[in-house]
């Protein structure tokens, strides 16, 4: 079975899901590619191909699908994963009759939920990773009802957890984009600046606004460790030893370095993200939810937990026996397996003419959309 993932090999979400169904699904070869020129700074993935390098995707967007279009009949693709790539999006009609398309709705925006719901007639699955995001998709269209389930993330097991250590110092750590606008990465640093007990704060990840955000933590004095952007090998290793991880995010399809962190024994406190986050943690056995990212919040969870440490450990076991129970890769990878047999069964539209086809049209919210998020 062979499987077209569009996306890029960098520290995120996206790719991590592909390698991890790439690791997890045996009897298929998956391949992630990206179309045109691009101008971020990728990791070597030998399963990744940049089809018409050297590309213009904002002046060659026909000649890109094009060849889109010719690679995957050449190499005889039987499922296409979109992943919000808006010129894969302008070719799902096109597509032979044997190619099934997948749409994973990944994040929970308006933008996203257009690109997913675009030629849903030639769409075979719609996988939502969290019930918020079902929720939205179905106020928008209830025709896909039939085709729509939710299937979460998923992490492979860790054999161990962080134990109860002896020192005095509580270490706080945060995985993610350095991203504020999404993230609300100065949370972090205002709950950071008002801890009164020991700490040590560990970061892993990198984005547009980590060098103010390393440069704030320094002028603070606060106590880090900036690890950077690491392979997923290497994250582990470090995760054991965090206490707490602080998840100040405002928009998240899923939450996966929630699911990634629990599974070695750290507790969350997490931003409340109904249908998302609180989908994840249950609040006050395996982590805490904030209201409106609430600084007093964070602290007062952080100052208990501190002065807890019995509590903290028994938070700690239940964060990895709610990933065991509900999040295990195994059973995620053989839910996605029963999917991708399935989808080849579907029954697609008869493709249209390529001469038809047209340059797929971003979602641009409204200026009074835009002023509101902003608020927001």
């Amino acid at each position: 079975m062979k499987i077209l993932f569009f996306g890029l090999p960098i520290v995120s979400g996206n790719y991590t899901h592909f390698c991890y169904l790439r690791e997890g699904i045996k009897n298929a070869q998956f391949t992630m590619m990206t179309l045109g020129e691009i101008n971020t700074n990728i990791h070597y993935d030998p399963d990744f191909i940049q089809l018409g390098k050297g590309m213009d995707r904002n002046k060659q967007q026909k000649e890109l699908v094009t060849l889109l279009l010719a690679y995957i009949e050449e190499n005889k693709i039987d499922i296409v994963i979109p992943m919000n790539s808006p010129l894969v999006v302008s070719a799902i009609p096109f597509m032979p009759e044997s190619v099934q398309v997948i749409q994973i709705v990944n994040s929970n925006t308006e933008r996203v939920y257009q690109y997913i719901l675009s030629h849903f007639n030639y769409v075979s699955k719609f996988i939502c990773i969290s019930p918020q995001q079902k929720k939205a998709v179905l106020s928008k269209s209830n025709l896909i009802v039939s085709r729509l389930e939710i299937v979460p993330h998923g992490v492979v097991l860790n054999e161990i957890i962080s134990e109860e250590s002896n020192s005095k110092t509580l270490v706080i750590g945060y995985l993610g984009r350095l991203n504020e606008g999404q993230k609300k990465i100065s949370v972090i640093l205002e709950v950071l600046k008002r801890i009164e007990f020991p700490f040590h704060f560990e970061l892993i990840g990198d984005g547009v606004d980590g060098d103010a955000f390393i440069e704030a933590l320094k002028k603070n004095k606060i106590s880090f460790t900036n690890f950077g952007a690491l392979p997923n090998a290497e994250i582990n290793n470090l995760v054991l030893k965090w206490d707490i991880m602080i998840f100040p995010s405002v928009v998240e399809g899923f939450g996966l370095t929630l699911i990634e962190t629990m599974n070695c024994g750290v507790v969350p406190i997490a931003n409340l993200l109904p249908g998302i986050t609180d989908y994840i943690i249950t609040n006050d056995h395996d982590g805490f939810i904030v209201k409106e990212n609430n600084i007093n919040s964070y602290l007062k969870i952080l100052n208990n937990l501190y002065n807890n440490p019995k509590r903290l450990m028994e938070l700690k076991h239940n964060a990895r026996d709610t990933v065991i129970t509900r999040f295990n890769l195994t059973e995620i990878c053989y839910r996605y397996q029963q999917i991708f047999n399935d989808v080849l069964l579907f029954k697609k539209p008869v493709a249209l003419p390529f001469k038809d086809w047209h340059i797929y049209k971003e979602y641009k919210p409204s200026l009074l959309n835009r002023f509101v998020n902003k608020l927001k």
